[in-house]
């Protein structure tokens, strides 16, 4: 865990406004509940500069003990999200 927040860090990766629900995870143990915040969609401060108004939004879990989340930006335009291939997220290839 130690390198992979090193990573964070050094990728100058930070955590996006999220809503929704307020922890993303769970036990699902009536007799014993263990709830955490674990998942988290990291932006980088050039994306947040340029859509001030994205945010993550965790959803209500369908078959796992995690949610699913959603990406919103209303300001983002069609044509810089195209040019994203699914597995690219940095701001060199995005263009931002």
């Amino acid at each position: 865990m130690d390198e992979a927040n090193l990573a964070i860090q050094e990728a100058d990766l930070f955590v996006a406004h999220s809503k929704g629900l307020l922890f993303t995870w769970w036990n699902n143990q009536d007799d014993n509940p263990i709830s955490k915040k674990i998942d988290h969609v990291l932006i980088i401060e050039q994306w947040a500069l340029q859509f001030p108004d994205s945010f993550s939004e965790f959803l209500e879990p369908l078959q796992s003990d995690h949610p699913p989340v959603s990406f919103v930006c209303h300001l983002c335009k069609g044509e810089l999200l195209s040019r994203l291939s699914p597995l690219s997220f940095s701001s060199q290839s995005s263009g931002i």
